[in-house]
């Protein structure tokens, strides 16, 4: 009887998640060690090959090391089976976005604000690209959404000013505090 008691305490009693492995590749990423985080994220999809945290991680890791067709195929393999999920658009979003693909960018952006367009986040990504796009209305319209009318006129004109336009930047930074005149960081802008 003891026997049994003892293989029974050594017994596995439920087979291990990918999560720990998917943690632990993260860390390793942080620390440097590459090729010890790829280790970890394919343990993790040895376990669950569908697994959204570890499809990520690896894309994102991938995307970090400019491995961009890499990270577009961890991506896809993501979107195939969490297709409704809206940070796997976001996310892959963001890495056209960072890679200069405008039209794909605001694809998988719009895609995660029609999912979720309660987020504030996806539409401010989105709004970065459509400014990237010259589409600066349409950059207008999500920020509003997302902030209303003054602090979208702000951000917008943020955004303007990171692409050095600047007399578009101040028409925005003036409409936000002439919509808002408590808005100092609007007034500022224009003095």
């Amino acid at each position: 009887k003891s026997d049994e008691k003892s293989e029974s305490i050594f017994a596995p009693k439920k087979k291990p998640s990918p999560g720990p492995y998917v943690a632990l590749a993260e860390l390793q990423e942080q620390q440097g060690n590459i090729a010890s985080a790829e280790v970890q994220l394919k343990k993790a999809l040895s376990i669950d090959s569908n697994h959204l945290g570890a499809l990520l991680a690896y894309a994102h890791l991938e995307d970090r090391q400019r491995n961009f067709q890499a990270a577009e195929r961890y991506y896809q393999r993501a979107l195939k089976k969490h297709g409704k999920n809206a940070s796997v658009h976001n996310d892959m979003g963001l890495c056209y976005h960072r890679h200069n693909k405008l039209f794909e960018a605001n694809k998988s952006l719009s895609k995660a604000v029609e999912l979720d367009p309660d987020s504030k986040l996806y539409r401010a990504n989105l709004a970065a690209v459509l400014v990237d796009q010259g589409k600066n209305s349409e950059a207008l319209e999500q920020l509003v959404q997302a902030h209303g009318q003054p602090v979208g006129h702000y951000n917008l004109g943020y955004l303007l000013m990171q692409k050095k336009d600047t007399a578009s930047a101040l028409q925005h930074f003036q409409e936000a505090a002439r919509l808002d005149p408590t808005f100092n960081e609007a007034r500022q802008w224009v003095a």
